[in-house]
């Protein structure tokens, strides 16, 4: 269903994009704190 969402909206598909490439830019410990970080967006 997620997957599906970011296809058919621009504008949730763009904050999305924008979250991944500004947590990308860090320094994590270890990768699930990366997807960990994502889930508020992902849960909105």
């Amino acid at each position: 269903m997620f997957r599906d969402r970011l296809r058919a909206d621009p504008g949730d598909r763009l904050l999305y994009e924008e979250t991944k490439r500004s947590l990308a830019n860090r320094e994590w410990r270890d990768m699930n704190y990366y997807a960990e970080a994502k889930h508020p967006v992902i849960d909105d």
